[in-house]
Order: structure tokens, then C-alpha cells, then sequence
């Protein structure tokens, strides 16, 4: 882990608390810190499955980390400071309130920890990726890693076999993620992600063309889901255009292409099945097939029962325990973030959900403006267009990548000039007179030209 490069201490002025203690310890307690957020970071593809053996432990763990750095001061402004303690408050609100749930006491401690969560966790995030250069990096490189042994698990899934007990769901690869369509947007994001490093002609571009993105690809297909794939249809596009990169990345796409298709084909494999595949899932999701939680009908189902219950208590939700998130059947949960957020949640948590939302459609729309931050601004576009038909609410799996693009942002994303308008919020090791910080958050190795 690259030592800590700031020698200067952080003042609250400076996006962060100060670093106590002696100079020789500073770069070993960020590094441990660093290396605790890389680990969270890494496993999100795989929490699912991590929960199933180990239960609640490991969502108490991130809960831990968070509280820990909060409590020694590792902490600096990430973008929109002044709203995320708002949502914190809020969301608390929401689960105190929601006292028609089944289950107050589990709605509380809901709300109680997604407080946590959404609170605290952009600002410790954001510290981690201003003191530690190379942060950002290590933590989309572990993220993409585990998510490859995921994606790999799912073909092995695909063919028939079953991995550390899982088999395929309905003919639709759960990989190591523990349902379809988490490992969809987990693969979306890790070829985003991927994609990212290409553009910018980093070493080692060719391998990550030519070997991971045929395997994220080759696993959004396997997992079924429209709802990854719509993650990668919109984030994609953001990417490029915050990258100025379009030209590029159609070039390199031919090139995989041109290597990937003759060798596949020499080896026997076909790919009539992917238009099968899709054909299969459009026909689920349409109402034919009979996935309760795939078919367009069902989902109404759940839309119109959450509203119907909205209409009936406007401001005081079901409740955030699990018991109080079925529907129409008492088991299917409404896929929407919103509309969940306000059914399960009350007004409160909805106003959180649409908070969100315009945070994330403004960064993304400064990032295109302004030709700044490619990845993490893809990375919100693609999170929150999954959020609207999955059942996205408080899960820390989603929540953590998500609030580490936003911390990966400059501490203003609104448009000066060019520049960041508030360059103190970035230490100064990590600035340059003509460029905005963070250059790390846009996945390109310190020293080599973006884009």
C-alpha cells in the first residue's frame, strides 16, 4: 500500500480531521484503514453469499469500520457534505415512525443503521481517497477481481454444476452474488470499470480487453437480468461521453471482436445462444414465463399494492423489518426504489430516495458537462437506473459502491471554470494547478495522461 503522501495535517477547512499521533505512524494507520475499506470494497459482489454462513456478522462489521474511522477522525467532505447528514436524520426518522410494520423494533434498527451508513460513510470514503493516492484504484481492481471469480462461478453455474452450493435459479446463473441480479450490476459495474482502464491505455489494457470483458459480458447474459443490463446500457454511454472516449471504445470493441469471436469459434463454442437467452428473459420479464419476480404482471402487482397502501398511510410506511416488505403475495417486495423506499419507509424515506436521485442525476450531468470524472459518475448512473426496477432499499451491497463514487467526486461538482470550487477540501499532494483533484477516482495510474 503506497505510504501516506500528505505531510501536512487536515484541517476542517481542508475536507478532514487531523491526523493524531506521531509522523511515523500516520502512513501505517491509513494504510490499515485503506486496507480494511479496499477489503469491504472487494467483497460487496460476494455479500450475499458471505451472509448466508456468517449471518449478520458481516453487515455489522462495515458498520464497525464506519464507526471506528468516524471516531478517529478519519474523515474529509465528499460531495453534496451538507445533504448526507440530512438523509442520515431522515432515514432514522423513518424507521422510529414506521410503527404499523410487523416488526418496530427490527424497523428501527434498520433505519438506525442505514442512518449510519448513509451519514457516515461518504465522508470516511472520501477521506480514504484523498490521503491514500492510490485508493481508488486498489479498491475497483479488488472489486473487479472477486466479481471475476463470481462471473466465473456463474458459468460453471450455467453448465449444471453447482458452486459452494449454489446452482442456477430458474436456468439463470446466481454466480457467487446469491441471486441473478445482483451479479448482473455487479458484472455491469466491474466492465465499466474495466472499460475505464482501457480507454486510458493503462498497462495491462489489452489482457483486460481481450479476457474480461468477453467474461462480464459473456455474464450478464448468463445471469438474465434487464435490470443489470439496463445499468450497463445507461452507465456505458455516461462513461464515454464524461470521457470524450466514444471513438475508442467502439475501436476497441471491434478489436475484441476480431480476437474473441474466430478464437471461440475454432474451440467449437456457438453464440446462437445469446440471442436465445435474451429472447428467454423478454419473454419472462413480458408476463410468459412464470419467475415471480421477473414477469412485468407481478411487478404491477407490487406497484399497485404499494400504492394502494401508500394512499391508505401517506406518511407513516409498513415498516423497514423484512417481515413488512411483501406485497400482493407477502413475499414478492416492490422492485423500485422509490416506491419501496415510500412504502416501506414513509414519506421520509422517500424524500431520502428522491434526494438521491438528484444528487446523482446532477453529478451526472456536471461530470458530461464537463468532461470530468468518467467513472464514478457512470457508476451512479448505472447504480440508481438498477435501483429502479430492482428491489434496491437499504442493502449496504449497493449502498457502498454507490456512496464511493460519490466520495471519489470533488467536494463541489458544480460547474466553475473548469476547476473545483473549493480546492481545499482536497489535500494538497494530491492537487495540480490545471487539473481538478481526485484524479485517482477516474481509475488512471498516478503520472500516466487521462483519456
Amino acid at each position: 500500500m503506497t505510504s501516506l503522501v500528505v505531510s501536512t495535517s487536515m484541517t476542517g477547512s481542508q475536507g478532514g480531521t487531523s491526523l493524531r499521533g506521531g509522523s511515523g505512524d500516520r502512513p501505517r494507520r491509513v494504510a490499515f484503514g485503506s486496507a480494511v475499506w479496499i477489503a469491504i470494497v472487494a467483497l460487496t459482489p460476494v455479500e450475499r453469499t458471505i451472509s448466508f454462513s456468517f449471518g449478520g456478522l458481516p453487515a455489522h462489521g462495515v458498520l464497525v469500520a464506519i464507526l471506528a474511522c468516524a471516531a478517529f477522525g478519519r474523515l474529509a467532505r465528499p460531495a453534496f457534505s451538507s445533504v448526507w447528514p440530512v438523509l442520515a436524520l431522515l432515514s432514522l426518522a423513518a424507521g422510529l415512525l414506521t410503527g404499523a410494520g410487523v416488526n418496530p423494533t427490527a424497523s428501527f434498527w434498520t433505519g438506525a443503521r442505514f442512518a449510519i451508513i448513509i451519514g457516515l460513510a461518504p465522508f470516511v470514503l472520501a477521506f480514504y481517497v484523498r490521503a491514500s493516492p492510490r485508493f481508488a484504484i486498489r479498491a475497483t481492481w479488488a472489486f473487479v477481481a472477486v466479481q471475476t471469480v463470481s462471473a466465473l462461478a456463474g458459468f460453471l453455474q450455467f453448465g449444471g454444476a453447482a458452486v459452494l452450493g449454489q446452482v442456477a435459479r430458474g436456468g439463470r446463473a446466481n454466480g457467487l452474488a446469491g441471486h441473478p441480479n445482483i451479479l448482473g450490476l455487479m458484472s455491469s459495474l466491474a466492465l465499466l470499470a474495466v472499460l475505464r482502464w482501457v480507454i486510458g491505455r493503462n498497462k495491462g489494457w489489452l489482457p483486460a480487453l481481450v479476457v474480461l470483458v468477453p467474461i462480464h459480458l459473456g455474464t450478464l447474459v448468463t445471469s438474465g437480468s434487464l435490470s443489470g443490463t439496463m445499468a450497463l446500457v445507461v452507465g456505458l454511454p455516461v462513461l464515454l461521453v464524461a470521457q470524450r472516449a466514444v471513438t475508442r471504445i467502439v475501436s476497441a470493441g471491434l478489436l475484441v471482436v476480431a480476437i474473441v469471436v474466430p478464437v471461440a469459434s475454432a474451440g467449437g463454442a456457438s453464440f446462437a445462444f445469446l440471442g436465445d437467452r435474451v429472447s428467454e428473459r423478454v419473454s419472462s420479464v413480458s408476463g410468459v414465463g412464470d419467475d415471480a419476480t421477473g414477469s412485468l404482471l407481478d411487478r404491477e402487482q407490487t406497484y399497485n399494492y404499494a400504492i394502494e397502501s401508500i394512499r391508505t398511510h401517506p406518511v407513516i410506511g409498513r415498516g423497514l423489518d423484512g417481515e413488512s416488505s411483501g406485497t400482493f403475495n407477502g413475499v414478492t417486495v416492490v422492485h423500485n426504489y422509490p416506491l419501496r423506499a415510500w412504502f416501506q419507509g414513509g414519506v421520509l424515506l422517500a424524500v431520502v430516495a428522491l434526494v438521491v436521485y438528484s444528487m446523482g442525476a446532477l453529478a451526472v450531468v456536471n461530470g458530461i458537462v464537463q468532461g470530468r470524472w468518467a467513472l464514478p459518475v457512470a457508476v451512479v448512473a448505472a447504480i440508481l437506473v438498477y435501483a429502479g426496477s430492482a428491489a434496491f432499499l437499504v442493502q449496504y451491497q449497493y449502498w457502498i459502491p454507490l456512496l464511493l463514487a460519490f466520495a471519489a467526486l470533488p467536494s463541489s461538482v458544480r460547474r466553475t471554470g473548469g476547476a473545483v470550487r473549493d480546492p481545499r477540501s482536497t489535500p494538497p499532494a494530491l492537487r495540480s494547478s490545471n487539473q481538478a483533484p481526485v484524479v485517482t477516482s477516474s481509475l488512471v495510474r498516478p503520472g500516466r495522461r487521462q483519456g
